[in-house]
């Protein structure tokens, strides 16, 4: 009977160090992608840094492009009034965010679309190097947010295998989202 009791003892043991470190290797996923998150925020934000310097040379040669100016200039202050708490992060604040990020991105692709069609504004030393760091940061973009994705799709299939599922629920882990491109 003694040696039932410590041959349970024993198991019990052996399981609680798996669960626990089953546990910790979701934590640390998790903790991956947030940490990734604020990688691509970084990129997010050194693009909508850009927006005010490229207005600034295009309101000196053009009059008649406001409305697509003040598009972009809107979708910026849209995405710069958003506060998120990188410990705090939800799945729908960040799909808030990333929505307008999205139309951020798609009014500074109207806005390079107007460039383009000033032949002025195409010339300009100034705006040709502000439009180099723009295009720079929309690749840096795309390439943390395939980051992202991957940190969540490796999280997701970890804790829907089997035995972590089991822990899944247990210790409140949920699935996360990856983003879509625009």
């Amino acid at each position: 009977m003694r040696k039932i009791g410590r041959a349970t003892f024993i198991v019990l043991i052996i399981i609680g160090i798996i669960g626990v470190s089953k546990y910790n290797t979701m934590a640390d996923l998790e903790g991956s992608i947030f940490e990734q998150w604020e990688n691509m925020e970084f990129q997010f934000q050194k693009r909508a840094d850009l927006v005010p310097d490229i207005v600034r040379v295009i309101k000196e040669y053009v009059q008649n492009e406001q409305p697509v100016i003040d598009m972009v200039i809107t979708a910026r202050d849209s995405v710069n009034s958003i506060k998120l708490d990188p410990l705090n992060l939800t799945i729908e604040d960040i799909k808030m965010y990333y929505d307008a990020q999205e139309t951020l991105g798609l009014e500074i692709e109207n806005l390079l679309e107007m460039i383009n069609r000033h032949q002025d504004l195409k010339e300009n030393q100034k705006l040709l190097e502000l439009k180099a760091e723009l295009e720079g940061a929309e690749n840096k973009i795309i390439i943390e947010r395939r980051r992202f994705n991957e940190k969540v799709n490796q999280y997701n299939e970890y804790i829907f295998k089997f035995p972590n599922n089991l822990l899944t629920s247990v210790f409140n882990f949920k699935k996360h989202e990856t983003l879509k491109a625009y």
